[in-house]
């Protein structure tokens, strides 16, 4: 399966970790937590069943650092990931 990234995924991943540089007044979290995104949303090619199921069938979860949640879709019939958003659980902390 290949992956494919939504517009959506990008803005917020981007918003997310433009707030740790500014916070942190350096990008050095950021960049960690990046490669830690990246290498979860690549272990889908493998595993695509990973996250967890939502009450919406096609919707998985797929949980990053304990912190992070990474919404995706695996679609069979094109052989995707559609990888459609990205959230933190605390960012206001």
């Amino acid at each position: 399966m290949r992956i494919v990234f939504d517009e959506h995924f990008i803005t917020n991943l981007t918003a997310i970790l433009t707030f740790y540089d500014e916070r942190n007044g350096d990008s050095n979290y950021s960049k960690k937590l990046c490669k830690k995104i990246f290498k979860s949303i690549q272990r889908l090619t493998v595993f695509p069943q990973i996250g967890r199921q939502t009450n919406i069938p096609t919707i998985r979860l797929l949980i990053v650092d304990k912190k992070f949640i990474v919404e995706y879709r695996i679609q069979e019939e094109q052989d995707v990931i559609l990888i459609s958003d990205f959230y933190s659980c605390y960012i206001n902390q």
